[in-house]
């Protein structure tokens, strides 16, 4: 149910020949990529999945665990980051990338060019696969976009997928959709995983045979509302 512009198949594919490489004593495997898109949408779900595909462990780094108050403090991080992974033969996870590939070229501080030059220096002699995840594209270094061999956008959910998944979590036991029913759901737009989650989080204790789908229904049009910043205000789509 992913929606993702490149190729799952091509991207699994060319994971899968880096580890074998590597395993055959090639020294300088290196596959850097880049995860983009709005929260919800799947990207670090993907790393995890990744990982498992290709029995490797994922070392999770964020932004909040590497940036330092310190000088020198977060370059020193990244090298251990990335020392870390190498280390473990592990996938190299970093979310919140954003927060290190400040465009150099409109950098107001000489920290944001020194840490934004040494993830570049990691990733350009890094020896396995690098996942970076991001909310956002725009404003990020040129130079740190060319070092991806993949970047891919993560979409929410369109149509066909977003019936997909509400069928998986809450099709069982319940009438099909009507016809209203479902024009009011694909109505909506920009749902993601996340909204799932919180729906399922908000009635998690409910006896799932007290909630139909109109309930069901209104509470993703909350949730899409308040991420919008509607505040859960005037409700999304078709009744």
């Amino acid at each position: 149910a992913l929606n993702l512009t490149a190729d799952r198949t091509a991207i699994e594919r060319s994971l899968r020949q880096a580890t074998v490489a590597r395993g055959l004593g090639d020294a300088n495997v290196r596959v850097n990529l880049l995860f983009w898109g709005p929260p919800g949408t799947g990207k670090t779900e993907y790393a995890r999945y990744l990982a498992s595909l290709l029995d490797m462990q994922l070392v999770v780094k964020t932004a909040s665990e590497l940036l330092s108050m310190w000088v020198g403090g977060t370059e020193k991080n990244i090298r251990e980051a990335f020392a870390e992974a190498e280390r473990e033969e592990a996938i190299l996870f970093i979310d919140e990338a954003d927060s290190f590939f400040i465009d150099r070229a409109t950098a107001g501080h000489s920290w944001e060019m020194t840490q934004t030059n040494e993830l570049l220096q990691q990733m350009e002699n890094h020896k396995g696969i690098l996942v970076c995840c991001t909310n956002f594209l725009h404003g990020l270094d040129k130079a740190a976009l060319r070092r991806f061999d993949w970047k891919v956008e993560f979409k929410a959910l369109d149509e066909t997928r977003l019936l997909a998944i509400y069928s998986e979590y809450f099709g069982a036991d319940r009438e099909p959709l009507t016809s209203a029913q479902e024009r009011r759901l694909t109505t909506l737009d920009g749902v993601t995983f996340g909204d799932f989650r919180a729906v399922m989080g908000r009635f998690r204790f409910e006896d799932p045979k007290s909630l139909d789908h109109n309930t069901l229904i209104a509470a993703l049009e909350e949730e899409v509302a308040y991420r919008k910043g509607d505040g859960g205000g005037k409700r999304v789509g078709f009744r």
